[in-house]
């Protein structure tokens, strides 16, 4: 006899812990890079330059968090493989712990704030 899908899924391995917690180890590694890096396929300045425009939204000529966040989240909305897939996989606090992490390199001086030259190095 098999067992009702609530019996079976009762018996699963924790497998689906384990692969999330896989999946956080490469993120955190940077095996899977898709922060700013996503501008590695913007091959020109002038798109770089437009990125960085487009995710500040109050033209001061920083990216804040709220306004990396932000950009970022877009992207990996947009994004339809394993990089987007796999971070939305990942829960709220992991998602933003991963971004938190990642903006603190990119912020060169701890300055709290991203500026264009930042933007363009990562």
């Amino acid at each position: 006899m098999f067992p009702s899908p609530i019996q079976a899924y009762r018996q699963m391995p924790i497998f689906p812990l384990q692969a999330a917690s896989l999946l956080f180890i490469f993120l955190c590694c940077g095996a899977v890079s898709f922060f700013p890096r996503y501008a590695q396929a913007r091959e020109t300045e002038a798109e770089r330059i437009d990125a960085f425009r487009s995710a500040d939204a109050n033209h001061d000529g920083r990216l804040s968090y709220e306004e990396f966040e932000k950009e970022v989240r877009t992207i990996l909305e947009n994004k339809d493989d394993f990089e987007g897939r796999g971070f939305r996989l990942l829960g709220e606090e992991t998602q933003k712990a991963i971004l938190n992490e990642r903006f603190r390199k990119m912020d060169i001086g701890n300055k709290g704030y991203l500026v264009l030259s930042d933007w363009k190095r990562n």
